[in-house]
């Protein structure tokens, strides 16, 4: 083959032999036992034989059988070679370096400072054994902190994990009280702005309402005293006059010829006009008439020039338009003691002509039920039937 020509070319250029046991070595290369020869050759570099050293370099720069090309051993062992002061060896760096990455000049130096080491260790006499089991237990002691170091560089990792796992969490928590909290505050400032809200319109409510009472009170009570004044000075009149302001009769009719009754309810008790036969005896006068035919007789509480016999007789019969003495009623009535009032001396001012009590009447009704109006309209009518009595 011409690679172990080239080799064994270099060998015999190398003809000087720094041990015996180099010879052994290119007999195993000659009968391309290539393993063998390498492992004796090795033996002979390592305790300085540069023949050794340099066919080394050569074979590992081509590569044989069982045994690759490695540059970087090709490097160290002709470096070593080299510097024994081998002119091919030097020859051979020169062509083989230029190949190399830094990487494997790297790897060549460390092996060649390697075989130093033990050729040196070898020349003191260093037991070989024992340097390589320290080394050994140097490299394990390294091997072991490095090892603790990245399970302790691990642990650390786990740690921050689980350290930041929890700070997210925690954030998120955070976040969510924080929302609720948010939530719950604008629930209540509502809830608070809808009670405040609700109680001023409660209050201005009950306002209005106490300004409402408090002006029909006080119409009423105005009312009430311009119709007790001018009552009072009916009666005056009519005492000073002698004449009489009782209720008259509005329709007495025979029965074969009966007219349209204003009322269908007896208020007073009915009085002649004011003669001079009548205020002599008003027995005579009852007996006349009864002297007649039978007659139909609807009286209203009307007084002379005072209440409009209309408006009486409206309020006469919305006083008998429904039971006012049933549960439901007494209740209803009970719970508007204050607008039945009203509305009780605004239906008198309205008989007596007051103009503005019409427009009150139709106020006071809108908030009143059937029940209410229809007590109030018996109240007045009550009252009407006690004045005219009283009369």
């Amino acid at each position: 083959m011409k690679r172990v020509g080239f080799v064994i070319s270099l060998v015999l250029f190398s003809s000087t032999m720094a041990l015996a046991d180099f010879q052994a070595g290119l007999t195993a290369y000659n009968s391309r036992n290539f393993e063998k020869a390498i492992s004796i050759w090795e033996a002979d570099a390592a305790l300085g034989d540069f023949n050794a050293q340099f066919n080394l370099g050569a074979l590992y720069e081509q590569g044989v059988d069982g045994t690759p090309k490695d540059l970087s051993k090709a490097y160290a062992w002709y470096r070593l070679a080299a510097a024994q002061n081998v002119e091919v060896a030097n020859a051979a760096l020169g062509r083989i370096k230029p190949l190399l990455t830094s990487g494997q000049i790297e790897d060549g130096n460390k092996l060649a400072i390697g075989v130093l080491g033990r050729w040196y260790r070898k020349n003191i006499g260093q037991n070989e054994a024992e340097y390589q089991k320290i080394l050994a237990n140097r490299e394990a002691q390294q091997q072991s902190r490095v090892d603790a170091e990245k399970r302790a560089a691990t642990q650390r990792a786990r740690q921050q994990r689980t350290v930041i796992a929890q700070r997210d969490a925690d954030a998120k928590l955070a976040i969510k009280r924080q929302e609720a909290n948010r939530t719950a505050a604008i629930q209540v400032a509502r809830a608070q702005a809808e009670a405040a809200k609700s109680k001023a319109y409660l209050a201005g409510q009950q306002k209005a309402e106490e300004e409402r009472l408090a002006a029909l009170d006080a119409d009423t009570a105005k009312q009430a005293q311009v119709m007790t004044a001018k009552e009072r000075l009916a009666e005056l009149k009519a005492k000073q006059s002698g004449g009489n302001s009782s209720a008259v009769i509005i329709a007495s009719t025979p029965t074969a010829a009966p007219t349209t009754p204003v009322a269908s309810t007896a208020i007073a008790k009915p009085v002649a006009p004011q003669t001079s036969s009548v205020q002599q005896s008003s027995t005579a006068a009852r007996s006349a008439a009864s002297s007649t035919a039978p007659v139909t007789r609807t009286k209203l509480p009307v007084r002379t020039k005072g209440m409009d016999a209309e408006i009486v007789g409206q309020i006469l019969k919305k006083a008998a338009s429904m039971p006012v003495d049933t549960a439901a009623a007494k209740t209803e009535i009970a719970a508007a003691r204050t607008d039945i009032e009203a509305l009780k001396w605004s239906l008198i001012s309205a008989a007596r002509g007051k103009a503005g009590a019409q427009r009150m009447n139709i106020i006071l009704v809108k908030t009143m039920t059937d029940a209410q109006i229809t007590e109030a309209n018996r109240r007045a009518a009550e009252w009407i039937v006690k004045r005219q009595n009283r009369s």
